[in-house]
């Protein structure tokens, strides 16, 4: 369920013209995502609710914190980053009416380890999950 949601928000970002966008999931380097910007979507929380029964499934309410990770280029200026943040990332969350989601906090952190820096929003994601019955 997890990796669906993830994947459902990178294709969704992706169809909207973010480019360079990674699951926190996948094994790539930091040289394969290149040396522009790039987004990495993670998970950060979880949460579920009480399940509803049908007679062939659970239908399970949940809210997923994610994590996206903007990450600028080597030396490029905390302002630069802020731009590509609002200009690729916010429009494009705002244009995605088909899912539940909302904005929860900013923050911005260096990544000594790659020596960038990185705007980290939490996305906040709520839906319904559909759990099969076994016989």
């Amino acid at each position: 369920m997890f990796r669906d949601v993830i994947s459902g928000v990178i294709k969704r970002l992706s169809d909207a013209g973010v480019r360079n966008i990674y699951s926190a999931f996948d094994a790539l380097s930091v040289s394969d995502k290149g040396g522009s910007y790039y987004t990495i979507v993670g998970l950060s929380g979880f949460t579920s609710g009480r399940p509803v029964y049908s007679q062939f499934a659970a239908y399970i309410p949940y809210t997923m914190r994610l994590e996206l990770t903007v990450t600028a280029p080597e030396n490029c200026p905390l302002s630069q980053l802020y731009s590509y943040f609002e200009e690729q990332i916010m429009t494009r969350l705002s244009s995605l009416t088909d899912l539940d989601h909302f904005l929860t906090s900013i923050t911005v952190k260096p990544v000594s380890s790659i020596s960038r820096i990185a705007i980290c929003a939490e996305l906040t994601v709520k839906g319904m999950y559909k759990a099969e019955k076994e016989d």
